[in-house]
């Protein structure tokens, strides 16, 4: 669960540089803009390509702001996760002390079989508890895989976002130094 986190809080960083990126190339697409219209109809198809640009950013921004929503659920699934280890956890300190007061009581008092029935249906219902917090564990696990699906396909989805805004900027680049 902790890598978990910690590789939330990676692509979450991740997509901070990519908004920022989408940020700067916004920028860069408003002074292509201009100086396109400053250069009159020379600079027509620089403006084209200089929307282009800014639709691109738009997009990786978009995008960007998908997968922190991914993120949050990922981060709230990790977080329950982690609650129901630690319900598990408990549950199996309580078991192991209930398993160890059965095996003193059975030490003890070996002719007395009502104590030890009482016992072991405590133990069976411990167990019960603890098939209850299995399931709800197998249900987050569950969850957490649909997410971490979800936010790898979000993830390519950006990739091919920021591999369009490199190559219309490489265009719009190599536009310019034609120019």
């Amino acid at each position: 669960m902790g890598g978990l986190s910690i590789h939330s809080d990676t692509i979450g960083e991740a997509t901070r540089a990519i908004v920022r990126i989408a940020e700067r190339t916004n920028l860069l697409s408003l002074n292509a803009a201009i100086e396109a219209a400053s250069a009159g109809e020379a600079g027509r198809g620089f403006t084209i390509v200089a929307q282009e640009v800014k639709a691109l950013a738009m997009q990786a921004s978009q995008a960007a702001t998908e997968i922190d929503e991914f993120l949050s659920g990922v981060r709230s699934g990790t977080l329950e996760a982690e609650r129901s280890f630690e319900a598990i956890d408990t549950a199996i300190t309580e078991l192991a002390k209930a398993a160890t007061t059965i095996r003193w009581d059975v030490e003890s008092q070996r002719n007395s079989a009502d104590t030890i029935e009482d016992y072991a249906r405590a133990a069976a219902d411990d167990v019960g508890a603890i098939a209850k917090r299995s399931k709800t564990l197998a249900s987050t696990a569950s969850t957490a895989k649909t997410l971490s699906t979800e936010l790898d396909e979000a993830a390519a989805a950006m990739i091919l976002n920021v591999r369009d805004l490199e190559l219309s900027t490489a265009q719009f680049t190599a536009n310019l130094k034609a120019s």
